[in-house]
């Protein structure tokens, strides 16, 4: 079982990799848990909880940007992010990327990302991987700055 919160922070070519694991899955569109079925007051609820699962995995996240030579003092105007979801059942590729509504959210209220639209994240890549097993699901969020 891995750990419910993971994070690091690297340069890669002059430009920061934050990268955030959290053993969870965030809901998809549909099922009985779906965002389409949560209540605005049950969705904010669960972004919040996310932004605390991602403040747990960042730390102090502009410290260690400055020793790495780079700034994340204020949330990022301008990003790239991977989303991986790790899972023992696949999605359709429209659902998988509605599944990055809970924690996207949760970047933006961690003070990760000034905002998820396309003037700030200029690339958004989801993806998927089969795990074997249900305690080895969760979601791996790479954000290049």
């Amino acid at each position: 079982m891995r750990p419910l919160v993971d994070g690091s922070l690297s340069n890669d070519t002059g430009k920061l990799l934050l990268v955030i694991s959290i053993a969870r899955l965030p809901p998809g569109l549909n099922g009985k848990q779906g965002l389409i079925r949560l209540s605005f007051r049950a969705r904010n609820q669960l972004r919040d909880e996310w932004a605390t699962l991602i403040r747990a995995a960042t730390g102090n996240l502009d410290a260690a940007a400055k020793r790495l030579g780079g700034d994340w003092s204020e949330p990022a105007r301008r990003c790239e992010i991977d989303y991986l979801r790790e899972s023992v059942a696949a999605m359709d590729w429209d659902n998988l990327g509605a599944s990055f509504k809970i924690p996207g959210d949760a970047l933006i209220e961690a003070g990760i990302i000034a905002d998820d639209g396309p003037k700030i994240v200029t690339a958004f890549r989801p993806d998927w991987a089969r795990v074997r097993k249900p305690n080895d699901q969760g979601v791996k969020i790479t954000i290049r700055k």
